[in-house]
């Protein structure tokens, strides 16, 4: 509902107005947990990507150890599912070890992305 002010414009009541605000707090508790989503799998594909290039590597290099014996080899199932073994193990000490080179990865990723995403804003706005 509208009230009007002597020679003034009419205002919006102060329901009309705590609605507005709740529906303002509303999209921006959206638009939070939309960055939170993207920044959750942006970590996540950083992770994989430290994973696969640098810790699987270096799983790999103490797989290939010349003074292994035989007396703890696993046998051929071993042979035959070392290299899942090794991409799950990589994978979950990318995850737990919380490496810097994941967070630098993210921070850059995430700084390119918002970089873009205002780039586009300032598109929207002016052409």
């Amino acid at each position: 509902m509208m009230t009007a002010v002597a020679g003034k414009l009419p205002l919006l009541d102060t329901g009309s107005e705590q609605r507005f605000a709740g529906r303002f707090d509303q999209l921006l508790e959206e638009a939070k947990q939309d960055q939170q989503a993207v920044e959750t799998k942006v970590r996540s594909l950083a992770e994989q990507l430290v994973a696969t290039t640098l810790i699987l590597p270096i799983l790999n290099e103490v797989q290939a150890d010349p003074f292994r014996t035989e007396m703890f080899h696993g046998g051929m199932a071993e042979d035959i599912f070392r290299k899942q073994l090794d991409t799950i193990m990589a994978d979950r000490i990318a995850k737990k070890a919380d490496l810097p080179v994941v967070d630098v990865i993210c921070d850059r990723i995430m700084t390119r992305i918002n970089a873009e995403q205002s780039i586009g804003k300032k598109m929207d706005q002016h052409g």
